[in-house]
C-alpha cells in the first residue's frame, strides 16, 4: 500500500472551493429536507371542513328532485390553495347517470360548478386563514325513473399549492442568479 497520493488529498481537503462545495451541497439538502418535512406536515398546504367524517347530502334523491347540503372549508395552511371536489362511490363503482352537481359558494351566492355528477375541475382558491360556505346539491335530471337515486357518496375535496404568478418569478431569478454566479466563479477559476 502506497501513500504516495495521501499529501495530494489532504491538499484537496483544504481546498477553500472543496469546502464551499461542500457547504453549498449541505445547504442544498438541508433546504429539500425543510421543504420535505413542512409539506408532509401539512404545514404548507392544509385545509379543512366542518364535516369531515359526516354525511353531506342525505342518501337517497327522488326522480326530477334535488337534495343539498353545506359545508365550510377554511384553508389551514401557509399557501393559498385552489381546491375542487371529487365525489366517489364508497365502493369505487361508477358514480349514478343522470345526476346534475351544483356547487354555490354561499358566502356571495356565485355558482362555482353546475354540471354532471364527476369531479369538478378547480373550484375556488382559498388564501391563508380563509375560510367559505358552500353549498353542494344534487338533481336527479330523469324524473321517469321509477326509484329514488342513491347518492351516499363520499366527497372528496382534493387541495394543491395555488401561489400567485409572481412567486414563479422570485424562484426563477433565485435560479438565475444561482447559474449566473456559477459561470462567473467558473470563468473567473481559469
Amino acid at each position: 500500500m502506497s501513500l504516495q497520493g495521501a499529501p495530494a488529498l489532504l491538499a484537496n481537503a483544504r481546498d477553500p472551493k472543496t469546502a464551499r462545495s461542500w457547504i453549498a451541497v449541505g445547504i442544498a439538502v438541508l433546504v429539500l429536507l425543510v421543504v420535505g418535512l413542512l409539506t408532509l406536515s401539512h404545514v404548507l398546504v392544509n385545509m379543512d371542513n366542518n364535516k369531515e367524517g359526516k354525511a353531506l347530502l342525505a342518501g337517497t334523491v327522488s326522480p326530477g328532485d334535488s337534495i343539498s347540503g353545506d359545508l365550510v372549508l377554511t384553508n389551514r395552511g401557509l399557501l393559498p390553495i385552489a381546491y375542487s371536489l371529487d365525489p366517489l362511490e364508497p365502493d369505487g363503482s361508477r358514480l349514478p347517470a343522470r345526476l346534475q352537481l351544483t356547487v354555490q359558494r354561499l358566502d356571495d351566492g356565485a355558482y362555482l360548478y353546475q354540471g354532471p355528477l364527476k369531479a369538478t375541475p378547480t373550484l375556488d382558491t382559498l388564501y391563508p386563514g380563509q375560510a367559505t360556505h358552500l353549498k353542494v346539491s344534487v338533481t336527479s335530471l330523469d324524473s321517469k325513473q321509477s326509484a329514488a337515486i342513491p347518492v351516499s357518496l363520499t366527497y372528496y375535496w382534493p387541495a394543491r399549492p395555488a401561489p400567485p404568478w409572481w412567486w414563479w418569478l422570485v424562484a426563477i431569478l433565485f435560479c438565475a442568479l444561482l447559474l449566473g454566479y456559477g459561470f462567473y466563479r467558473g470563468r473567473r477559476a481559469r
